[in-house]
């Protein structure tokens, strides 16, 4: 099944209405829930440990949340757990760790690896709006190895944006387009820090 951003996001609406969660709106001509997702998830590509923050109109216990929710969700999409956050409280993503099944074996992958972590620079060429520029990929990968048929890969987030998996994973294969590396892509961390922390570490503490 192959999902969008989207879809997913109208599978959490709906999902909150049935199970009648006093969900806070947005204003305007045309309300929605405050439903968010602190990182959109790419067209086809698998998801565990995902995050999502609903804004509620009155206080519910997060664990009837949670409850009341999954009983409302389709197959496939679960709720872990949940947990509540204070008002207002500002949170961004710091890095996010993708899964890349690979069946080729460690003897195809590591030596490939190993190049690419050498490598000072991995550009790539983006086009958008019929614009083509130039993306550094290297500084973005913080790690990136094999084990059990699989590749880790875990990427740094920033205000000015990340790389993406298939980037990476097409520069592993030589420079192979996205259409012709068919592998099964799951998200399974999405790390995330909060405005004071995030002070800390800008001061060095």
């Amino acid at each position: 099944m192959f999902l969008s951003h989207l879809d997913i996001m109208r599978v959490f609406e709906r999902g909150v209405r049935m199970a009648e969660i006093p969900i806070r709106m947005t204003s305007g001509f045309n309300p929605h829930p405050r439903i968010s997702f602190p990182l959109a998830l790419g067209l086809g590509i698998g998801a565990r440990n995902e995050i999502v923050e609903l804004e509620l109109a009155e206080w519910m216990p997060a664990e009837d949340v949670r409850r009341r929710l999954a009983e409302c969700l389709p197959e496939g999409v679960e709720i872990a757990s949940a947990k509540a956050i204070p008002p207002r409280a500002k949170k961004m993503v710091t890095d996010v760790t993708y899964e890349i099944y690979a069946p080729e074996g460690e003897a195809f992958w590591r030596p490939l690896i190993q190049t690419a972590l050498s490598r000072p620079q991995i550009v790539v060429e983006r086009e958008r709006k019929g614009k083509t520029r130039r993306v550094n990929l290297r500084p973005f990968i913080l790690d990136l190895g094999f084990a059990g048929g699989i590749i880790h890969l875990r990427l740094k987030v920033t205000r000015e944006g990340t790389a993406r998996v298939e980037e990476v994973l097409c520069a592993l294969l030589g420079g192979q387009t996205k259409d012709t590396i068919h592998r099964p892509i799951v998200r399974s961390q999405v790390n995330l820090i909060d405005d004071a922390e995030l002070v800390k570490r800008r001061m060095g503490r």
